[in-house]
């Protein structure tokens, strides 16, 4: 049986693949600061950007 929700609460493809992923164990847990965690992605997204092939 199918259990309804608003629309606005049904998760999208994307979520419910990284909900099994975390589920599963897969995932990145990070800790530390906000501070911390801004800078950590940036430098990936600086590494991202400027190493496309």
């Amino acid at each position: 049986m199918r259990q309804e929700y608003p629309t606005e609460e049904i998760p999208n493809t994307e979520t419910i693949s990284s909900i099994a992923e975390l589920e599963s164990g897969g995932g990145t847990l990070f800790t530390g600061s906000t501070d911390d965690l801004f800078a950590e992605l940036t430098d990936l997204s600086d590494t991202l950007l400027f190493n496309r092939v």
